[in-house]
């Protein structure tokens, strides 16, 4: 997305959120996996039901506390076997071809690797890893289970709030975390084999330098590891998203950048290389979101500007290298070379705004922050802003408003503009004052500060904030 060297050599670069190289492929995996791992959770989901309701049926009373056997559950071992035949059969086949695929991605940042010792190294190691997998997911299951039947017996609720307690464990969010977190680590392996069939001893440790970093990724960040100590190898979290580079006999280690190319200098070659990403998926970004607006009784407002010009894109990256901002990078700061605005009424814009991002999750959108301004009290913006990307990679801004609430924010434009542009002092209080008292008189749709998104994956990180995690 920053470099037009590497989008010239690998045709994706307006594809990437991050400075992984394949981070793109990474991404189309992980929605293949994500499928997948649903159907698997919502079989298991029907068993793990079944079996409840046959220990309740069979002790003739609807409630926990009276049947001993359905606490017996989480530890019954043919059970959870049968269960694991149903998990294999759904997801069994993508492990194999995902860690190959990391395997040969070492090919393509310039290494020989031996094609026939990987293949059969990744066959070989398959099954394995899949019972590893298998056993993560199983461990984590049963113990909330525990704990949800636990309580359940504690409080003397019927099976039906049992059930309830029990659905996130199987539901889209926790499928979602699962795929991105063994994506990562089925990537990790191959690029391990796949390196050290080319004579690679160690690796260095690579984050996507983005503001979602974890803490615990940012301090390993550029480290060098042993090839074989997979113990500080990703994922060191759930949804991390690290990598491994190669480093060659020479020390150098083959990132993107190194392997490809400087990135531009100049903020006007980065705009141009964002206008070129944005313009290649603006067709079908508005095509899907036309049917999900439509879908949710709403309409999708001011497309002929979702394009951001190249003087807008290049006033925005001058004010991030203005605040400390690598002026080579500071193109993959920019989430809004492609920005859209969904508008519904007041009364239905909670429950559409909602509904809508649901929906472009299930169509292969991946939604990565909401930012609720409704529901934050220092805000005097109003409105629900999003950033996603799209399943070809490119990310764009999708903005979420009342007709009036737009109306309030096209008349405060050309005083931001304004604000932009002025030091701190009392011109600029006034102006920014002018802009609070505007955004005052928005009214407020019901049910905007109750909005939550834990069912997409989500985790609330400050008032109005949600990250994907």
């Amino acid at each position: 997305m920053a470099s037009v060297l590497w989008l010239a050599r690998n045709r994706r670069c307006d594809s990437l959120p991050g400075l992984v190289p394949f981070e793109f492929e990474r991404v189309k995996r992980e929605r293949k996996i994500r499928v997948a791992v649903q159907r698997a959770l919502a079989a298991i989901q029907k068993n793990v039901i079944r079996r409840l309701r046959r220990e309740a049926r069979e002790s003739r009373t609807g409630l926990i506390a009276n049947v001993k056997s359905v606490s017996d559950v989480p530890d019954d071992f043919e059970f959870w076997e049968e269960q694991k035949n149903e998990f294999v059969k759904q997801v069994g086949e993508q492990v194999a071809d995902t860690i190959l695929e990391g395997a040969f991605q070492a090919e393509k940042l310039g290494l020989a690797i031996d094609f026939d010792v990987v293949n059969q190294e990744v066959l070989d190691f398959a099954g394995q890893f899949m019972n590893e997998w298998w056993g993560r997911t199983a461990t984590t299951t049963r113990d909330a289970m525990r704990t949800a039947i636990q309580n359940n017996i504690a409080t003397g609720a019927p099976l039906s709030s049992l059930e309830d307690s029990l659905a996130p464990l199987f539901g889209r969010g926790r499928a979602q975390v699962i795929a991105s977190t063994e994506t990562t680590r089925m990537f990790a392996e191959g690029n391990r084999r796949g390196y050290k069939s080319a004579g690679i001893k160690t690796v260095e440790f690579q984050t996507v330098r983005d503001s979602r970093v974890d803490p615990i990724c940012d301090a390993l960040q550029g480290q060098e590891l042993d090839i074989d100590d997979t113990s500080r190898f990703p994922p060191l979290h759930p949804r991390c998203r690290c990598w491994i580079a190669p480093i060659t006999a020479e020390g150098a280690a083959l990132t993107r950048v190194d392997t490809f190319g400087e990135a531009p200098q100049s903020l006007e070659t980065q705009a141009r290389g964002l206008q070129a990403g944005a313009r290649k998926a603006e067709p079908s970004t508005t095509k899907a979101l036309n049917k999900v607006v439509k879908k949710n009784n709403g309409k999708l407002i001011g497309t002929e500007h979702a394009i951001k010009t190249e003087k807008s894109l290049i006033r925005k990256m001058s004010k991030k290298v203005m605040e400390g901002i690598d002026p080579n990078l500071v193109g993959l700061e920019i989430n809004d070379s492609l920005r859209y605005t969904m508008q519904f009424s007041k009364s239905s814009y909670a429950k559409s705004s909602q509904a809508a991002l649901a929906d472009l999750q299930a169509a292969g959108y991946r939604v990565s922050t909401i930012k609720n301004y409704w529901a934050s009290p220092s805000e005097a913006y109003q409105g629900l802003n999003t950033t996603l990307l799209s399943p070809s990679g490119q990310r764009f801004e999708l903005q979420f408003h009342t007709q009036f609430s737009h109306r309030i924010k096209e008349a405060n434009h050309v005083t931001y503009r304004q604000v932009e542009g002025m030091v701190d002092g009392a011109a600029r209080q006034a102006l920014e004052q002018q802009m609070d008292e505007l955004f005052a008189t928005v009214p407020v749709p019901s049910g905007t500060s109750e909005m939550n998104w834990f069912d997409l994956g989500f985790e609330q990180v400050s008032p109005g904030m949600w990250e994907w995690i």
